[in-house]
């Protein structure tokens, strides 16, 4: 599947408690579809694996998008306004870049299609096909076409860790703390440590306090 060039960063959100674990061994696990809540996802992927006569099927999905509160509810683990959720911030054009002779992989952007889209597609699109409706996703995915269920990310293509909105001050602090011997003790280099700010922008109160004093 082509994909543009220069494409922008690629973003991972998962548990904290996994972290360690992904910068060990620059893995990032390839989940199993047949638990997503959405149906229609899991049906697509389904007959994809059934007409490739496929024995397994594994998924890890990113998205493009920049920082949302949604996607910290959505994918950060199972409780809204989670704190022990990260988001892994990746260069979008080595983490393609990695799959140069790996035929047992798939990857590019997912297609959001609606109902009268569906005739022109083909087989080859079924691992990346998703109704129109989640859109906003802007998800890239990475698919393995056997049981691996980790997946190896070029070192260099980590360029930031960001923290959940919901930590507190104390927490952030600590947090950082931790985060910065793994990355030491792993050999990360120029990896920025940040709290994401994506239920409360400080450059939007500003400016929402400037229209209120100028009004």
């Amino acid at each position: 599947m082509e994909t543009k060039k220069n494409e922008a960063n690629l973003s991972r959100y998962f548990p904290f408690e996994h972290l360690e674990n992904c910068l060990c061994g620059c893995k990032l696990y390839m989940g199993d579809y047949s638990k997503w809540p959405d149906k229609n996802d899991v049906y697509c992927l389904e007959e994809f694996k059934k007409a490739e006569c496929l024995k397994e099927l594994r998924v890890l999905c990113f998205t493009k998008s920049t920082d949302r509160i949604n996607f910290w509810d959505s994918y950060g683990g199972t409780k809204l306004r989670n704190p022990d959720c990260i988001r892994l911030v990746f260069d979008g054009n080595q983490i393609r870049g990695a799959f140069c002779n790996q035929a047992n992989f798939l990857h590019g952007d997912v297609q959001y299609s609606k109902f009268s889209d569906l005739e022109s597609k083909k087989k080859s699109d079924l691992p990346f096909l998703k109704r129109f409706q989640f859109k906003s996703e802007n998800e890239y995915r990475i698919i393995s076409k056997n049981d691996q269920s980790y997946w190896d990310f070029p070192k260099n293509s980590l360029k930031k860790i960001i923290l959940s909105p919901y930590l507190s001050g104390e927490q952030v602090k600590t947090r950082k703390k931790q985060v910065k011997c793994w990355l030491r003790l792993y050999r990360f280099c120029n990896v920025d440590i940040l709290h994401s700010q994506a239920n409360q922008s400080r450059t939007w109160a500003t400016k929402i306090s400037q229209i209120a004093t100028n009004s």
